[in-house]
């Protein structure tokens, strides 16, 4: 972000509207459009001004001030979509992320006086008002060859409440090249990355745990300002639970995370929230050494489809008739809802009702694969 002055330029977002909040410092100058002297080459200074002007002009009215101009993100880049205005809230502002571009006037010196040959001399030009009393200097948006301020951005807004497609994580894995992301060793440190969520100034998670001991939930409640570094530690975030919980082996963990617009709230003043777009995603933990991966198969196993309907195949799974495999579907409470033996790569499911499950495959008692399932007859 671009400042003058070192002041940076700011703006606030809303539902429909755009404002900007501070703006860089900028010299008091004044346009004018009546010479009431030439350039004679004279080095009169300005009364009270200590300028060495070329040119005097006759002004009415009130000192410039700087201009704005509205841009839009898009895949392209950047689109100018309203502007150039002197008021510094932007109105019917459709939805979407946007930053203004700001130019504050420079004290012209450029359209006054040439030398012999043509060039422009650097001269500044003086202000009278019709009583011929000296206001200050002519302004300018382009004081070529001379120079000229730079535009200045705002930080990014995003203007509307939110939406699904603007709320993303992902989980963060710490083992090197492990293709299971949504499974974590015991004692493995889960954190969750928030990047690609919109730049939003809210947020809220929660944690419902689901296994054969605990089923324990916590959130931080509404939080102001944006995920600090984009990344937030779940097992630190679980901790601060009572008596400094941890994650159990065995145990699925639904996360909830949602961001909002505070100035267009998604309904959340309700209790419970309406229309929010919250985004759950699941991670289950393994035993120790386990690795929440596929064992001595070179491919991580895979559901597919996922959601499913009345059925699933196991990809990459390549059975060894030499051993007993067993597949085991538990619901959100830890319930076991299915155990059988597994014979082919074909799961029947017709039974299961719509929701979340943990899908936990073992091969001669030793658990194998552990992932999320979601039905969706």
């Amino acid at each position: 972000m671009l400042s003058l002055s070192g002041i940076a330029q700011t703006a606030t977002g809303g539902c429909s509207r755009v404002t900007v909040s501070n703006i860089p410092s900028y010299p008091v100058v004044y346009f004018a459009n009546a010479f009431v002297a030439n350039c004679s080459g004279t080095t009169t200074s300005c009364e009270g001004g200590g300028e060495n002007p070329c040119c005097k002009v006759l002004y009415s009215g009130d000192p410039v001030t700087p201009r704005f101009w509205l841009e839009k993100q898009t895949d392209a880049g950047w689109n100018t979509v309203a502007g150039p205005q002197f008021n510094t809230v932007f109105n019917n502002v459709a939805r979407g992320t946007y930053r203004v571009r700001c130019q504050v006037p420079a004290i012209a010196e450029n359209a006054c006086k040439t030398d012999a040959q043509g060039n422009v001399i650097r001269a500044r030009i003086c202000v009278f008002n019709s009583l011929g009393q000296f206001l200050g200097l002519w302004g300018t948006w382009d004081n070529s060859p001379f120079g000229s301020p730079s535009p200045t951005y705002t930080n990014t807004v995003v203007v509307g409440a939110t939406t699904a497609d603007d709320i993303s994580y992902t989980f963060i894995d710490p083992t090197p090249n492990d293709p299971f992301e949504q499974g974590y060793e015991f004692g493995e440190t889960a954190k969750m990355n928030t990047a690609k969520c919109k730049d939003y100034d809210l947020w809220w998670l929660a944690i419902f745990e689901a296994g054969p001991t605990y089923q324990r939930y916590l959130s931080n409640g509404w939080t102001n300002g944006r995920v600090p570094n984009n990344e937030i530690n779940l097992t630190s975030f679980w901790a601060n639970g009572s008596s400094g919980w941890k994650f159990e082996v065995n145990h699925l963990y639904t996360v909830q995370f949602v961001t909002e617009n505070s100035a267009c709230r998604n309904g959340i003043e309700q209790n419970p929230p309406a229309n929010w777009n919250v985004l759950e995603r699941a991670f289950v933990i393994c035993p120790l050494g386990v690795n929440c991966r596929t064992g001595e198969d070179t491919k991580a196993i895979a559901i597919s489809p996922n959601p499913a309907g009345s059925s699933f195949r196991l990809l990459n799974l390549e059975l060894d008739f030499g051993f007993t495999y067993r597949l085991i579907i538990i619901d959100l409470t830890g319930r076991v809802l299915q155990t059988v033996a597994l014979n082919s790569n074909e799961v029947d499911i017709a039974e299961i009702q719509n929701g979340l499950y943990a899908v936990i495959i073992e091969k001669d008692g030793k658990r194998i694969f552990a992932n999320k399932l979601i039905v969706n007859h």
